[in-house]
């Protein structure tokens, strides 16, 4: 059932556009009260219900509504003391003045929540994984009912309250992401090799041990189980029949494809299934009341395999030895098509689920290869839209579905406009995931190695110095030089589109009705927005611009998205008529008048001014004090 309404005092108001749009919230990151927000603010007005018509996200008298936000950790991941700040301390920084978010997205791994009875209240850096890993997927089904309880009630539950409160939509991201061949990766690609994740690292311990579920001789350099595939019991076989399975099945000299025993295949349970059954059960359950609807959800974060070319399997890399010969773009009709349907098909049940517990709530559903399948949404939609064929069986509520989209550098997404532009002009689409980090991150992943010269500005003359090596080398054996060649490259390939398919996603952006949400509002999750030095003292500073989106998107908030007003105890609150950023029309009556004067005076200790001291700051000493008082009174 849902949670029960929270007590605020005050009767909820519908909101305008306007306030969706701006998101309220905003206190100085680091000012925590008795909550998250202290009592002295007030509660926002209660946020529009959400919803989808055509292309676009509406809010409930059907004006557009334009979605800006930022992905923050598992929330479990930040109760460790190392890191810094808590969850919802994050949550603070990233709803502050200084980040103009209208939503914050919240990865929720069913890893982290297998370990929450486990850990407890400790803040120790040690696993408590039940796979005895630091990290890493793991089986599906680990987790049951009492876990994802405690879950929510830790971890999720503060966050919901202080989204509320901060007028903020919250977005809960089931997310699975790592595949079969994850651990292959780790031993044959990761710069760190084997001999680190296996003890001989800077914490002396053994973070990546071999499984004790399955005795496959690849089975080492990766933390805990193998991810997962998303194919559902049913659909082996109609995987196998697309064309270019056909041509691998039929030829001896090629590894047959790869299906998972935990979602079905050899006689397995569908435990993928089973767990995302039990999530969505609970979780749309609990959160899908009116109180909480400023809470929305992404279905699936970023599905692996199957996919069209070669998903691999245990043993092998995709498109490595035994893989295909010939490589096919993911529209290709034909090949790439199948694995769309194929998916809308897997994903109804987990949808209705979700409909049945939360009756139109905004849902965004993903699709295969981490979500770098939107293309196709603009041929088949859930809910038949615009001209798309509707998937038939969504009759019990899921009418608000949007379709989620992730692209990084990879030159396979480019240009843009036509893998996720072309839908977006049909379907609601929101980047979940984007973004680049120079020289690939701290993990040389080349799927991340750029600049945001190129990738996020777009810049003509940082297009025309770029260049790309023959080849790509091994990251382990990379030079300090190599590494930054790094950023002249994608995810792999022989055929590199012309420069011209290649805009920023600041450009992109601009042009194309998509809703981006930014990753990773963090110094750990690549690609981070903070550098990684000096965080366990929570004095957490911005990576450079030119290597990550941090700076960029801060720079992307402050030109497109309307500025978070600050919390007031009263309503309305305070309005900036002039658009200066400061606040002067105290009594929100429109106008700058000796009441405000008065109202600044008499509440110039009050926390609500003290804790958003940016808002009433007249004087631009840095502080608020009888200065602010005086300067406001004489422009009035």
């Amino acid at each position: 059932m849902s949670r029960p309404s929270p007590t605020t005092g005050d009767e909820r108001v519908t909101t305008s556009r306007r306030s969706i749009m701006r998101a309220t919230g905003g206190t100085a990151a680091g000012v925590l009260g008795a909550s998250l927000l202290g009592s002295a603010r007030g509660a926002a007005p209660a946020l529009d219900h959400l919803a989808t018509e055509g292309n676009q996200i509406v809010d409930e008298s059907g004006e557009a509504v334009q979605l800006h936000g930022a992905t923050l950790i598992d929330p479990l991941r930040a109760q460790r003391e190392w890191r810094g700040k808590t969850a919802e301390e994050m949550f603070a920084l990233a709803t502050g003045p200084d980040w103009p978010h209208s939503l914050v997205r919240i990865p929720c791994q069913p890893q982290d929540i297998a370990a929450t009875l486990e850990r407890g209240d400790s803040t120790a850096t040690g696993s408590f994984i039940p796979h005895g890993d630091n990290w890493g997927p793991i089986k599906p089904g680990t987790f049951d009912s009492d876990d994802l309880d405690a879950y929510l009630d830790r971890y999720i539950d503060p966050l919901v309250d202080a989204a509320r409160e901060r007028g903020v939509y919250l977005m809960l991201d089931y997310h699975r992401e790592a595949p079969v061949f994850h651990q292959q990766l780790y031993d044959e690609k990761r710069h760190r090799g084997v001999d680190y994740w296996n003890g001989d690292n800077d914490y002396g311990e053994e973070w990546c041990g071999p499984s004790t579920e399955y005795d496959w001789d690849w089975d080492v350099g990766m933390c805990g189980h193998r991810g997962v595939l998303w194919h559902g019991p049913d659909q082996i076989e109609d995987v196998k029949n697309i064309p270019h399975n056909q041509n691998k099945l039929n030829d001896p000299s090629r590894a047959d494809p790869w299906f998972d025993p935990w979602c079905g295949a050899d006689g397995g349970d569908d435990l993928l299934g089973q767990e995302l059954d039990l999530f969505w059960s609970t979780v749309a359950d609990r959160y899908g009341g009116d109180s909480d609807r400023h809470v929305v959800f992404d279905l699936f974060n970023a599905p692996t395999g199957p996919y069209v070319n070669d998903w691999a399997g245990p043993g092998r890399m995709p498109s490595n030895t035994g893989g295909y010969e010939i490589t096919y773009d993911l529209t290709d009709p034909e090949n790439g098509r199948p694995y769309w349907d194929l998916f809308l098909e897997r994903a109804t049940p987990w949808l209705n689920t979700v409909a049945e517990h939360a009756p139109e709530r905004l849902v965004t559903v993903g699709s295969p290869r981490w979500s770098q399948f939107t293309y196709w949404a603009q041929e088949t939609s859930f809910n038949g839209v615009n001209g798309t064929d509707s998937v038939t069986g969504v009759d019990s509520g899921a009418t608000n579905v949007a379709y989620a989209a992730h692209a990084h550098v990879q030159e396979g997404l480019r240009p843009l406009s036509k893998y996720f532009g072309q839908p977006a002009e049909l379907v609601p689409v929101v980047f979940t995931e984007f973004g680049w980090e120079s020289g690939g991150g701290p993990d040389w992943e080349t799927h991340l190695a750029g600049t945001t010269a190129v990738w996020g500005d777009g810049d003509p003359a940082a297009l025309e110095e770029w260049g790309r090596p023959e080849g790509k080398p091994d990251p382990n054996e990379l030079s300090e030089s190599e590494k930054r060649e790094m950023n002249y490259f994608g995810m792999g390939g022989d055929h590199y589109p012309p420069k011209e398919d290649y805009v920023g996603f600041g450009p992109f952006f601009e042009n194309h009705p998509v809703h981006p949400i930014a990753g990773f509002f963090d110094h750990t999750w690549d690609p981070r927005f903070f550098a990684d030095e000096h965080v366990t003292e929570g004095d957490w500073e911005l990576n450079p611009r030119e290597d990550t989106p941090g700076v960029w998107w801060q720079e992307y908030l402050a030109d497109h998205a309307d500025p978070n007003p600050p919390h007031w105890p009263t309503d309305p609150g305070p309005t900036d008529p002039d658009g200066d950023g400061r606040y002067e029309d105290l009594d929100g009556d429109g106008r700058v008048t000796f009441v405000d004067v008065n109202d600044l005076f008499q509440r110039t200790d009050t926390e609500a001014v003290q804790s958003q001291a940016d808002y009433f700051d007249f004087s631009g000493d840095g502080r608020v004090d009888l200065q602010d008082v005086l300067t406001l009174f004489e422009t009035v």
